[in-house]
C-alpha cells in the first residue's frame, strides 16, 4: 500500500480496484447501487491502459486543443480505470477525505475534538497557512500513500480558493455556500491529481517547460469546471444542501458528485 505502488496506478494483470480502497468503502455510508458495485469483483487491468489516454494527452500538449483533453480524460476514465463506476470505487478515498473536510469546517459534532484542538493551536498565531495545513493533515492524514499525499495537497489548495474567493470566510464556520465551493473543488483537485500522478510526466515530455505549465493549468481548470457541473447538478435535483446533511448524507454526496463527474468525462467519447 506504500507510496511507490500508487505512483504507477494498476500494472497489467492486477485490479484496478485495490484491495485497501474496498476496505475503506465498506466504511462509508453507501446508496443501494453503490454497495451492489463495491460488493461486484473489480475488474482486471488491460495491457496498455494508459495508451488512448497518453495518445490524445500528447496531442493535447502540442495543440491546446480542449477536444484532445476531453477524449483524453474520457478514454482515461473509460479504459484507464475501468468506466465510470469502477473509477468512482478508485476514489472511494477521496469521498472519505472530502467529508471529512467538509465536517470540520462546517461543525460536525464527530469532529469536534478534532476542531477544537487545532483552534487551540493555531487559531491565536493568525497563520492561515499553519491553520491551512493543520486542517488539512486531519482531514487527510498521511497514511504512506500517495492517494493522502494527493488528498492533503488537494485539502489544501481547495481552502486556499475558498479564502481567496471569500475574503471573510471562517474556516471554522464556512457558510453552506462556501461549503459547496470547497466540497466541488477539493474533489476536483484529488481525482486530479489522481489523474496527473500518472500521465503528468507524458505531458511534461511533449513540450517546453512554459507550454507545460500552461497545459497543467488548463487541466486543472478543466476539471474544477466538470465538478462544479456534477455539483450543481445534485443541487438542481432539489437533494439537501450541505448546510441541511448529517456527516451520512455528506459521505454519500462526496461520492455522488465524483460519479456524476466520471460520468461526465466518459460521455465526452460519444460525442466524437
Amino acid at each position: 500500500m506504500g507510496t511507490s505502488a500508487s505512483v504507477s496506478g494498476a500494472g497489467h494483470g492486477v485490479p484496478l480496484v485495490p484491495s485497501w480502497v474496498d476496505d475503506i468503502d465498506s466504511s462509508l455510508p453507501t446508496s443501494k447501487q453503490d454497495a451492489k458495485t463495491s460488493a461486484t469483483k473489480a475488474p482486471i487491468s488491460p495491457k496498455n491502459r494508459l495508451g488512448s489516454t497518453r495518445l490524445q494527452l500528447g496531442k493535447f500538449a502540442k495543440t491546446g486543443d480542449e477536444y484532445r483533453l476531453r477524449s483524453a480524460v474520457g478514454n482515461y476514465v473509460r479504459n484507464g480505470r475501468g468506466g465510470s463506476s469502477t473509477a468512482t470505487r478508485r476514489s472511494t478515498g477521496a469521498a472519505k477525505r472530502g467529508a471529512a473536510l467538509i465536517g470540520i469546517v462546517g461543525g460536525s459534532p464527530i469532529f469536534k475534538e478534532v476542531r477544537e484542538g487545532i483552534r487551540q493551536a493555531f487559531s491565536k498565531s493568525g497563520n492561515s497557512e499553519l491553520l491551512i495545513a493543520a486542517i488539512a493533515s486531519a482531514a487527510s492524514p498521511n497514511d504512506g500513500t500517495l492517494d493522502s499525499e494527493i488528498g492533503l495537497r488537494a485539502a489544501s489548495e481547495a481552502m486556499q480558493y475558498v479564502l481567496v474567493r471569500f475574503p471573510e470566510a471562517d474556516l471554522f464556520d464556512l457558510d453552506a455556500t462556501e461549503r459547496e465551493v470547497l466540497l466541488e473543488r477539493y474533489l476536483a483537485f484529488d481525482c486530479y491529481g489522481l489523474f496527473m500522478s500518472e500521465n503528468g510526466k507524458h505531458i511534461q515530455s511533449k513540450v517546453d517547460l512554459d507550454t507545460h505549465m500552461d497545459r497543467v493549468t488548463q487541466i486543472k481548470n478543466f476539471f474544477c469546471e466538470v465538478f462544479r457541473q456534477a455539483n450543481q447538478s445534485r443541487r438542481e435535483k432539489s437533494r439537501p444542501t450541505l448546510g441541511q446533511s448529517t456527516d451520512a448524507d455528506i459521505s454519500r454526496i462526496c461520492k455522488e458528485v465524483i460519479r456524476d463527474a466520471y460520468n461526465i468525462f466518459e460521455g465526452f467519447l460519444d460525442e466524437a
